[in-house]
């Protein structure tokens, strides 16, 4: 996927090895010089204890001050990776974090497909991304920050609602009152999705949507069966689809 990226946009990536420990370490700094034997630029990145809900310690010497840190250049940086929980927002956070010690103005806005904020909790579209990230134990919600700011239902997933203390605390103390995120209340505001705008024929989706689920249950089964997995993965879809 790297290659492809630098292919596809002519720029060579700057990669972030997340969630080193002492378990992996040796690994990840052996991968690490493969990198830069090949020229590229690569930083590790900590598993941080307690995170997201210890808030103290992520934005401390302990968190994601302890993380090496991405020198860049341009005004617009593009963070991406070909699977959910895989950091892309925590490297984010850890690059604006290092930066402002570094004087430089920087901010955080995520492309969010799924879940669709504006359609109901249940609507099988985002029932369809619970089953697709039942593997690692994601689910929608209620974003109550949203209900809280604007009086009104926006739907969510966990991991967003349960890392925006972080995003909150970073904005609020550490960036200046013109960057634009602090401006953000609930963890909604932080996306960019428009996906319910295009939706021109919902039946059409939502039979789409109960095909996906079936996808998924028939990969998982195939991953389970052929290499390693949980059946819990698809306890959770049979559970998802009696929703429907």
């Amino acid at each position: 996927m790297i290659i492809d990226i630098e292919k596809e946009v002519w720029i060579k990536p700057k990669i972030s090895i997340n969630r080193v420990s002492e378990k992996n370490k040796e690994v990840s700094v052996s991968f690490k010089n493969i990198l830069l034997q090949k020229w590229y630029i690569a930083a590790l990145r900590y598993e941080i204890p307690g995170y997201p809900n210890d808030t103290e310690k992520v934005l401390s010497s302990e968190g994601y001050w302890n993380d090496e840190y991405i020198k860049v250049e341009k005004d617009l940086i593009l963070v991406t990776w070909a699977a959910s929980s895989s950091g892309k927002m925590s490297t984010c956070l850890w690059q604006i974090y290092h930066e402002v010690v570094l004087w430089q103005d920087s901010g955080y806005a995520k492309y969010e497909t799924f879940p669709i904020w504006n359609l109901p909790l249940e609507h099988p579209v985002n029932l369809a991304y619970e089953a697709a990230t039942a593997d690692i134990g994601d689910y929608n919600t209620i974003d109550t920050y949203h209900q809280k700011a604007y009086s009104m239902n926006s739907v969510n997933y966990n991991r967003d609602v349960e890392a925006f203390e972080i995003v909150s605390r970073l904005s609020n103390s550490l960036l200046p009152i013109w960057n634009f995120t602090r401006e953000y209340k609930p963890p909604t505001d932080m996306g960019i999705n428009t996906a319910w705008f295009c939706i021109t024929d919902d039946e059409v989706v939502r039979n789409a949507s109960i095909a996906e689920i079936d996808r998924r249950i028939n990969w998982y089964n195939e991953v389970i069966q052929r290499w390693e997995g949980d059946l819990i993965w698809i306890e959770r879809c049979n559970k998802i689809k009696e929703r429907l």
